[in-house]
């Protein structure tokens, strides 16, 4: 196995199972599903920079981290998993402090029916956990090649952290 094949099979990070990671996924593949899997949003303005993350990758990593655990549980993910959550997670991060916001925050107040405090609760504690697991997946994947090519082909195509 060369040295590719073997950063594929690294393991990712795993996600655990508690209220706070499942309303954190719940958003990001929410913002994933109008985005990736309908297009009924226009996200961010590097939206299409993130050809990774295509509906099959998406389709596959949302079936596996919503597949059925106990609380205290975790679904442990690949390297490529892992990539494609980083991805969802960035992509969900700049939908809140872009134009596609307003749009965000127009739907939660008219289906969820939330006021817009509280949407402006739920964005910030989003932005705060997304921006944490980020920096963390950072720093435990600062050495895998496939984690850094992957970052280094975000931002040679104009994306920033």
């Amino acid at each position: 196995m060369n040295e590719s094949e073997n950063t594929m099979h690294e393991p990712g990070i795993s996600v655990f199972q508690s209220q706070t990671s499942e309303a954190f996924m719940l958003i990001a593949f929410m913002i994933g599903d109008l985005l990736i899997v309908n297009g009924a949003l226009q996200g961010p303005k590097d939206f299409q920079l993130y050809k990774g993350l295509n509906k099959k990758s998406y389709s596959d990593l949302k079936r596996k981290i919503f597949q059925p655990r106990q609380a205290g549980e975790h679904s442990n993910l690949t390297i490529n998993e892992s990539i494609h959550l980083y991805m969802l997670v960035d992509i969900a991060c700049k939908s809140f402090v872009d134009d596609t916001n307003e749009t965000l925050k127009k739907l939660a107040i008219e289906n969820v029916k939330i006021s817009e405090d509280e949407f402006e609760i739920l964005r910030m504690n989003f932005l705060r956990y997304g921006q944490l697991l980020i920096e963390k997946m950072n720093r435990k994947f600062e050495k895998n090649e496939l984690f850094v090519q992957s970052k280094k082909n975000l931002f040679k195509n104009g994306i920033q952290d």
